[in-house]
């Protein structure tokens, strides 16, 4: 077995009741109006559900939502304080979660591949649920689009700036496949890396 050790605290928790992107390839447009922030969602092996605004409603990346995005081992998606430090550090102000990661944890520690990868462990009301292993959510174009405010810029145009987003620095993305019941996640549970 290997040890965890604590990494930081969810300070927000968010799903995306829509595709966050439309249009035709290559000139799709990113509209983070769709992310929904709550305090709480409950997390399934089919996905994330939450209330908003007194309905219940299915993340995108829900096998069963309506326009699901549902992709194997991306149900549940990670973001941090310092990575959206160093996303600010070269596109300028933003407004932390814009991301659409589904938890941000607020850290100092910048998520090396190599730690992002051996996944983590969440301390929440139903226990210790561990989420291993995990992989970086690769960046696209309209996200980067969306970053620099050029919304016309075509996918060359923005090739190196998105290459700042890789290797982790755009979150990371887990299985829920292994979930046997329903858990809570949310603001103020306790996220752990492993120890390296």
């Amino acid at each position: 077995m290997f040890e965890w050790v604590p990494l930081g605290t969810v300070v927000q928790a968010q799903i995306q009741i829509l595709p966050l992107k439309t249009g035709e390839k290559p000139w799709r447009i990113y509209h983070p109006e769709f992310i929904a922030p709550i305090d709480r969602f409950t997390v399934e092996a089919p996905g994330i559900t939450a209330v908003v605004d007194g309905q219940t409603m299915l993340d995108v990346h829900h096998r069963d939502h309506p326009q699901s995005r549902h992709r194997p081992g991306r149900a549940l998606s990670f973001g941090f304080t310092s990575h959206y430090d160093l996303i600010a550090d070269h596109f300028g102000p933003i407004e932390s979660g814009c991301g659409a990661e589904n938890l941000i944890i607020e850290t100092d520690e910048v998520i090396s591949l190599e730690v992002g990868n051996a996944g983590f462990a969440i301390d929440c009301r139903d226990g210790t649920i561990e989420f291993t292993p995990s992989r970086p959510a690769q960046p696209c174009a309209p996200f980067t689009r969306y970053l620099l405010g050029t919304p016309d810029a075509s996918v060359d145009d923005v090739a190196e700036d998105r290459a700042t987003l890789r290797d982790g620095v755009r979150g990371f993305v887990v299985s829920t496949d292994h979930l046997t019941s329903p858990i809570s996640l949310g603001v103020g549970d306790v996220v752990y890396r492993r120890a390296t």
